[in-house]
């Protein structure tokens, strides 16, 4: 066995671990919250329901995984990742603002739609989810015919809603280094997915990385299938 697809194997369980975690915090944050429902309260539901069902699909796809063709050398695009991944939980341990009530509504709405994007996304990308710059297969239909990395779009919109709800100049501090490392992860992705794949250079020309325009790529229908978190 190579040392990358042992790296890829043991990556997978130990985020295996953390994910399994996650979704069992968001369900009981859930069950929690069912009494005395507001409009707020409903839409928090929402966006927990939207998260849980997010995270239990990364689950999935953690363990289902396309076997890794290559990987970014180095331990940058690693810590990075991670980084990446799960900065934002650093919030949990960060005093609360009280946000007035608009600001609690567009939060959870901001959540509810980001959450609910990101398990397209993700679905769409399928065993080629990774978490780590890593090339497995090459997806460019779907959201990934719009904008190279839909699923980082889609997930910023939960993380503003979630800085949202926090309401403070800290967590605002911690959504600014959420957005570097997310932006560094991208490309090195993309480095790896060029080195990986011949046709992703042809693909990253026409589509653009995270804000859809209207020269979006027509992916076909035979095109191979990729990789990217």
């Amino acid at each position: 066995m190579s040392t990358s697809k042992l790296e890829d194997q043991l990556g997978g369980v130990a985020l295996a671990m953390i994910f399994s975690f996650m979704a069992y915090r968001e369900a009981v944050e859930i069950a929690d919250s069912w009494a005395g429902v507001s409009l707020i309260g409903t839409l928090a539901i929402a966006g927990k329901v939207a998260c849980l069902a997010f995270l239990g699909l990364v689950l999935a796809l953690t363990i289902v995984r396309h076997d890794v063709k290559s990987v970014a050398a180095g331990l940058e695009p690693r810590l990075t990742a991670i980084g990446g991944t799960f900065c934002l939980l650093l919030l949990i341990g960060f005093p609360k603002g009280s946000p007035p009530a608009a600001i609690g509504v567009l939060s959870n709405i901001l959540i509810v739609v980001g959450a609910s994007l990101s398990f397209w996304c993700a679905m769409r990308l399928g065993r080629s989810f990774a978490v780590a710059a890593a090339a497995r297969q090459l997806v460019v239909s779907g959201p990934y015919a719009h904008v190279r990395h839909p699923l980082y779009a889609a997930e910023a919109l939960t993380a503003v809603g979630v800085v949202l709800a926090h309401w403070s100049p800290a967590a605002l501090a911690m959504l600014i280094v959420w957005g570097v490392l997310q932006y560094r992860r991208a490309g090195n992705e993309e480095k790896v997915l060029a080195a990986a794949f011949p046709d992703y250079a042809v693909y990253a020309a026409k589509v653009p990385r995270l804000i859809p325009s209207l020269r979006a790529y027509e992916a076909e229908r035979e095109s191979p299938r990729g990789s990217r978190a």
